[in-house]
């Protein structure tokens, strides 16, 4: 599986492969779209800091990827306001001169914790572009608009943590703040990429000297990348239901579980030669060894059983469409409670996968759909292995119930 990158609050962060247990979350400075809660604007930090709470924002205890959290009152930093960008000016009052600014920092799965360093958090005098979250009116302070900052490493812009190798190609504080009005607005982004993808791409095209510049680069980067998975993701795929599954084991063993796909994919399925085209889709799907319990929603607890399908038919006739495919077993062992020797040949499934073609490597068997509706599935294995077969057969049409595009 994919690895994909997940965005929040005008940031991104590294996020392990559904098939790998924990989260290691790192947060980069890229930015893909602007809301209209999250203000950027050009400013000064001050020496004044004022108490604020917490506001509305839920917060952890535990250690920050900073350091340890603080456990006393919550301030925030005081920021002369020189020029707010344009789609935000109508948050602020138009008498706004100052913004109080309120650190958070985050721990190793991507919750928020109380900040542990200086509450001055910014070196009094500096002037750069500044970004935080809007609070609710009723938690400003002094009648001050009050911003929640979520990684403060990275504000003012350029951050304190920039890409070094990057950093003499980098826009200005001015020049960034006028790509950032520009960038596409996140209701875009999710609805229609293709279109947030033409707006970005439309600011390059009329700045040409600052599009190889940081961080232009790395935000188109990544709204190309956000925009193929959100296609992706919207694509229906040809082979989606609630299945009943029979795989067959070397030795006489059998397994029968029941399958239920989400609609659209999940992530592509790479071929193993060089080039490592994309060839197919992988579908979330939750395996349980009845068809009572397998639930109408994906919540992430459950145990996946990724059912793949090429992008392509091999074959078409009147009579049936017939698709590379899959359906992977390797992880189902303690979901379906079997017996230890059954749960040792199903992860032994990857070992012997050497003899097949790397083109269709992840896809060795068939799904073929009739002109009725009935979906089925059939893989039979080399010698080597250890599963001599799977058979699936789709029982009705229920999907699991599409979680939000990420």
């Amino acid at each position: 599986m994919k690895t994909r990158r997940l965005t929040l609050m005008g940031f991104a962060w590294s996020a392990l492969s559904p098939l790998r247990e924990g989260l290691a979350c790192t947060l980069n400075p890229v930015i893909e779209a602007r809301t209209s809660t999250t203000i950027y604007f050009l400013g000064m930090a001050t020496s004044d800091t004022v108490l604020t709470g917490a506001g509305a924002v839920k917060y952890h205890s535990g250690t920050g990827h900073l350091g340890p959290a603080s456990n006393g009152p919550i301030f925030g930093q005081v920021v002369r306001v020189e020029r707010v960008g344009g789609p935000w000016i109508g948050q602020l009052p138009s008498a706004t001169r100052e913004l109080i600014l309120v650190p958070w920092d985050y721990d190793a799965t991507c919750l928020t914790v109380m900040w542990g360093n200086r509450w001055q958090w910014v070196v009094p005098a500096t002037r750069g572009l500044f970004r935080g979250v809007l609070r609710d009116s009723s938690h400003w302070i002094g009648g001050r608009p009050t911003l929640d900052v979520f990684a403060p490493e990275f504000s003012p812009y350029p951050g304190r943590r920039p890409p070094a190798p990057v950093l003499p190609l980098r826009l200005t504080e001015d020049e960034a703040l006028d790509f950032f009005e520009h960038l596409p607005d996140q209701a875009l982004l999710e609805s229609d990429p293709d279109s947030a993808l033409r707006v970005v791409l439309a600011w390059t095209r009329a700045h040409p000297a600052l599009a190889s510049r940081w961080p232009v680069t790395w935000s188109v980067a990544s709204i190309r990348g956000t925009a193929d998975y959100r296609r992706l993701r919207m694509r229906p795929s040809p082979v989606t239901g609630t299945f009943r599954v029979v795989a067959t084991l070397r030795g006489g063993d059998s397994l029968v579980f029941f399958s239920r796909t989400e609609q659209t994919a999940i992530s592509e399925v790479q071929s193993r030669e060089p080039s490592s085209r994309k060839v197919g889709i992988y579908l979330m799907t939750v395996c349980t060894p009845t068809r009572e319990s397998l639930p109408t929603r994906y919540s992430g607890a459950e145990t996946s059983c990724y059912h793949a399908v090429a992008t392509e038919p091999m074959n078409e006739s009147p009579d049936s469409i017939v698709w590379r495919g899959n359906i992977e077993l390797n992880y189902l062992g303690r979901a379906l409670n079997v017996r230890p020797a059954v749960d040792s040949q199903l992860k032994r499934l990857g070992v012997f996968r050497e003899v097949r073609d790397p083109i269709w490597h992840y896809l060795p068997g068939r799904w073929v759909s009739y002109p009725n509706g009935r979906l089925r599935f059939e893989w039979r294995a080399s010698e080597s292995e250890a599963v001599v077969g799977i058979r699936a057969e789709r029982i009705d049409t229920t999907v699991l119930i599409a979680r939000p595009l990420r």
